[in-house]
């Protein structure tokens, strides 16, 4: 069986490279782990969060100035899981980081956790851009809108940010849940039942386990893939087949209309001598 030369297939179809590169990592994945990419803009909450997930406070380095400038990771050999911590979109102005944060959601990640904080309030245009970039490199079930430090507002500013949220990505159709990784440490470290619970963390919990535990978004996104870059293919060749055919008929009309100026000019020869 001949070897699909990705690299040729990226370069010759730059308008889907991402797709062709994310079918590239998924042939050549030697491990079942399950990869979990957390996304969003810097200062979010991104590492706090995966701390909550993987129940270590401070294995991901949360700080006020940006400190996560490449791709950094946990695995949990025992859940099968890969935890992915990408660097805080827009917090380089070079643009590199966001390079690395994009390249871990189009070549690696199965679930996307984008991180929003409600204290700054509803999701800015960048943001909303990057869901939507994010929706055709991804299906909808592939991504969850957590909405972090929700212990930061009152509960009257927390509605109206909500509910703002919610119109801004109801065409979008992905789902999305508050969480608060500060009511859920607080719970732990007092052993809190009802801190933990306030938190949503479990809810969270439970929403990712829904998606790995005998999860086939793996073999559905490899399909699904397959099925995109054939049909992207197929349109190709049709563009090309019916540009060669006007081209032809362009051709043929120009060898008429050439025959027939000949005729003509042959024939005005004629009648002059």
């Amino acid at each position: 069986m001949n070897k699909i030369n990705f690299t040729a297939l990226k370069q010759k179809f730059p308008e889907i490279d991402k797709k062709i590169a994310r079918l590239e990592y998924l042939s050549a994945k030697e491990n079942d782990l399950f990869n979990i990419a957390v996304y969003g803009k810097y200062n979010h909450g991104k590492s706090s969060l995966l701390n909550a997930l993987i129940g270590i406070e401070n294995h991901f380095k949360v700080e006020d100035c940006r400190t996560t400038i490449k791709n950094d990771v946990f695995i949990d050999e025992s859940a099968g899981i890969q935890w992915i911590d990408t660097p805080g979109l827009n917090a380089d102005i070079e643009g590199e980081d966001d390079s690395h944060a994009v390249d871990a959601i189009t070549r690696e990640a199965n679930l996307i956790l984008f991180v929003h904080s409600l204290r700054i309030g509803e999701l800015d245009q960048a943001e909303i851009d990057y869901l939507n970039e994010l929706l055709t490199l991804k299906s909808a079930s592939q991504i969850i809108l957590v909405l972090t430090q929700q212990d930061q507002l009152r509960a009257e500013q927390f509605e109206i940010v909500y509910a703002r949220i919610e119109q801004q990505v109801q065409d979008v159709k992905i789902r999305n849940i508050c969480i608060s990784t500060t009511r859920y440490f607080k719970g732990l470290s007092n052993n809190n039942s009802v801190q933990q619970d306030r938190s949503t963390m479990g809810q969270l919990q439970q929403m990712l386990h829904e998606n790995y535990e005998h999860s086939t978004l793996q073999r559905d996104e490899f399909d699904n893939l397959i099925k995109e870059i054939i049909h992207y293919l197929e349109n190709q060749k049709k563009y090309i087949e019916q540009k060669r055919a006007e081209k032809q008929q362009e051709l043929r009309k120009m060898h008429t209309n050439f025959q027939n100026d000949v005729k003509q000019m042959m024939n005005k020869i004629q009648q002059n001598f």
